[in-house]
């Protein structure tokens, strides 16, 4: 509980930062899901797609679609 709103809190202020890395957006999106907020879990994710290279979009691909049947 604690640890995932603290983990969402740091990557948020990182993809302030440097809203161009990717990977902060995939995590973020991960942290998001496992706190149940499912919808801003999957705009992360699309944002890592945006700026991720095409052969690393896939895993987000595939968490995305999940998130999507869950709502």
């Amino acid at each position: 509980g604690d640890n995932l709103r603290l983990a969402r809190m740091h990557y948020e202020l990182a993809a302030e930062i440097n809203p161009t890395f990717p990977n902060l957006h995939f995590n973020l999106g991960l942290v998001l899901a496992l706190l149940e907020e499912k919808k801003a879990a999957i705009d992360a994710l699309l944002k890592y797609q945006l700026l991720a290279p095409p052969e690393e979009r896939k895993k987000a691909e595939v968490l995305i679609n999940g998130l999507k049947k869950s709502l």
